[in-house]
């Protein structure tokens, strides 16, 4: 096994059952960071995906 190293590299996965909750979250989080995707709905349900 490889012994862990330190990065700046941070995932997190968060589940809301309410979208407005989510969006402010989701605006929260992105401050200072970086946002691959940005939150939004998608085909399949009432969901909001991003990164």
């Amino acid at each position: 096994m490889k012994k862990a190293q330190e990065g700046n590299l941070v995932t997190i996965c968060v589940t809301f059952d309410n979208a407005d909750k989510a969006r402010k979250i989701f605006e929260a989080l992105q401050e200072g960071g970086q946002v691959e995707t940005p939150l939004s709905e998608k085909g399949f349900g009432s969901c909001l995906w991003g990164d």
